[in-house]
């Protein structure tokens, strides 16, 4: 069983994403980086799998295999235990691990004081493509709440969401994608402050 436990590799040139076909509506969905997949199946051509995890979990999926036949997944991955991140409204500073960063956010939707899920990362968003000559992984966001479109991401404008400087994101983003809280849809908790 362990053997069929896999994980989405995070690849630049796949700029942390892969593209898979849901098998029950044969839709194309992007899969984030260490996602856990358990793999059912393979063919001369495609590996079938069921997504264990996020947004699309427990549903069906397979990928291309690579062009020399072989599969896109990695093993060995260990999900490190959640996080918990703090982000001050008044300063507009995210702390995270002890490491304070800086904060945009949108003064016509102010956030609330409270604690937040951080959720694993749901698609790649196109806002970030601007800023892809900083860093890979910009198209990575993490939505707060399982509700509404309040993420935790880089870039130049936000709509309500916190905007961490772009310079640093990698060091977010290098350890929000590799935590889990254990409820298959988060990977810690944001707790908002005055």
């Amino acid at each position: 069983m362990s053997d069929a436990i896999k994980y989405v590799p995070d690849k630049d040139e796949m700029y942390g994403w892969i593209e898979v076909r849901l098998e029950d509506d044969e839709s194309i969905k992007s899969l984030p980086a260490y996602l856990k997949v358990k793999i059912e199946r393979a063919d001369s051509r495609r590996e079938y799998f069921t997504i264990l995890e996020g947004p699309y979990q427990g549903r069906s999926a397979s990928v291309k295999l690579r062009d020399n036949g072989s599969s896109w997944f990695i093993a060995g991955i260990r999900h490190e235990s959640m996080v918990r991140a703090k982000y001050s409204i008044s300063r507009k500073i995210f702390i995270l691990n002890g490491k304070k960063y800086k904060t945009v956010d949108y003064p016509e939707a102010p956030w609330r004081k409270g604690v937040y899920d951080i959720e694993i990362p749901d698609y790649p968003h196109r806002g970030g493509r601007n800023y892809l000559d900083q860093s890979k992984r910009v198209m990575t966001w993490f939505r707060t709440d399982h509700d509404g479109e309040r993420y935790l991401h880089t870039g130049g404008r936000s709509l309500g969401c916190i905007i961490i400087e772009t310079k640093r994101w990698m060091e977010i983003y290098n350890t929000l994608i590799k935590v889990r809280m254990g409820d298959f849809m988060s990977v810690g908790v944001l707790e908002v402050v005055d």
